[in-house]
This record gives C-alpha cells, sequence and structure tokens, in this order.
C-alpha cells in the first residue's frame, strides 16, 4: 500500500478507532496504524514549515518597508542639516562661535541610533534561518544547538517563540518527552497570543496523552479549539478529541 494512499486516509479521517484506545482492538494492523500515525506527523510539521515561510516572507516585507521609513527620516535629516548653516553664517558676526556649531551635534546623533538595532535584527534573523534551515534538513542535533545558541544570543528576540517550539519538537523526535513539555510551556506561557502557541497546545495535548494523563491531553487540545478556532492546529485537535475521547 502506497505512501499516497495512507496520507489520503490520514487527512480525510477514514480510519476513525483510537489511536491508542485502552483495552480496543485496531481492525487496521499494528503497521498500518504506525504509517498513518507518521504520515500525520509529517503533514504537521510540513505545514509548520510553510506556515514559517509565509511569515518570514511577511518579516521581510516588514523590514524592508521599515528600512524604507528610516532612509527617508535620515535623507529629511540631512536636508534640513544642508539648510541650517545658511542661517548660521548670516548671525555668525552677532552670535558666539559655540552657538553657531550647536545644531551640528544634533543631525550626528539621529543617524547612527537605528543602525545598530537594524544590525541586531539582521543579524537575529540569519541566526533563524541558519537553524531553521538545518531542521529542513533533517540536521536536527544541529539544529537543536542552533535554536539553543540563538534564545542565548537573543532572549528577547521577536524569534524566541519560534526557537522554543522547534526546540520542543526537536526533543519529541529524540522521544525526550519531559524536555518536549517544558519547551512547548514556555511557548503556551510567555508568548500566549503568539500563533506558534496554537501548535505548542495541541503538541502538549498530543505529549500527554502518550504520557497517560487524559485529563491534560483534553485540557490542552480544548484549549486549541477556543483560543485559536481558526488555525490548522484547531481542526487536528478537533480530529484527535474525536478519535482519542468518544
Amino acid at each position: 500500500m502506497n505512501k499516497r494512499f495512507l496520507l489520503y486516509v490520514a487527512l480525510t479521517g477514514w480510519i476513525s478507532q483510537p489511536v491508542f484506545a485502552d483495552g480496543q482492538q485496531s481492525s487496521v494492523s499494528g503497521e498500518l496504524l504506525i504509517q498513518m500515525q507518521q504520515l500525520q506527523q509529517e503533514v504537521l510539521e510540513l505545514r509548520g514549515l510553510a506556515e514559517e515561510q509565509a511569515h518570514q516572507l511577511k518579516r521581510i516585507k516588514d523590514t524592508q518597508r521599515d528600512h524604507y521609513l528610516d532612509l527617508d527620516r535620515r535623507i529629511s535629516a540631512l536636508q534640513r542639516k544642508g539648510a541650517q548653516p545658511q542661517t548660521d553664517v548670516s548671525s555668525a558676526s552677532t552670535l558666539p562661535s559655540v552657538m553657531a556649531k550647536k545644531p551640528a551635534p544634533e543631525t550626528v546623533v539621529v543617524v547612527p541610533l537605528a543602525v545598530p538595532a537594524a544590525e541586531v535584527e539582521k543579524a537575529e534573523q540569519e541566526a533563524y534561518d541558519r537553524a531553521y534551515g538545518l531542521v529542513k534538513s533533517k540536521k536536527f542535533d544541529q539544529a537543536s544547538k542552533g535554536f539553543t545558541q540563538l534564545l542565548v544570543d537573543y532572549p528577547n528576540g521577536k524569534f524566541a517563540p519560534n526557537a522554543h517550539y522547534w526546540l520542543g519538537e526537536l526533543f519529541m523526535v529524540d522521544s525526550d518527552l519531559d524536555n518536549a513539555v517544558g519547551e512547548f510551556n514556555k511557548v503556551v506561557t510567555l508568548y500566549p497570543k503568539h500563533w506558534k502557541s496554537a501548535d505548542a497546545l495541541y503538541k502538549l495535548g498530543e505529549i500527554y496523552f502518550r504520557l497517560g494523563d487524559k485529563d491534560k491531553s483534553k485540557q490542552q487540545l480544548d484549549r486549541v479549539i477556543q483560543e485559536f478556532p481558526d488555525s490548522t492546529a484547531a481542526r487536528f485537535a478537533s480530529r484527535y478529541l474525536k478519535a482519542n475521547f468518544p
């Protein structure tokens, strides 16, 4: 049975037996169920990658706009600076020399302020792109180190919630569920409104179910649907609840 058919089965929900239901014999072979679960996981990961790329594109556009506005401000400042000496020269005979030079420091301070922030933002973006590229290349150990270093260098950066989320995913790959829970919980508690919180809540529901804590599992899955009703993660959560909490 080829994987394309299995993927179709997983997405359309033809197989409705609980994935981890206790005391029930599945009508589908164990091998088929394992393959189906693997395909579902791959679909979720691919969807996450696609959303990451869409958000990165939006950030690039926003950054370009900010740089344009910053350049416009600098040009305006330089134009004002060029016009200012004409007034100073006309009054040089009556004003002290120290006052005639006073406007110059003001224009010098304006230009460099935006430069460090832009450089830091660019460096953070590049660090995140490197770590994220390692995930796509399935170099998981290197990716984990990359995201960890990103959080060390930019603990309050705009990519911090994404870094915590992908660390959780990487811990799941290694079957380190305790650390995965820790990373996903950081996304949910530190960045509750961030778009990655929906995926993190879904992952928590999945992990708690695997750990045997069905109450916590259902609580997290319900939160996905309630707090992020239009998200893809909410659709996965709804399907997971139907399969495992009949």
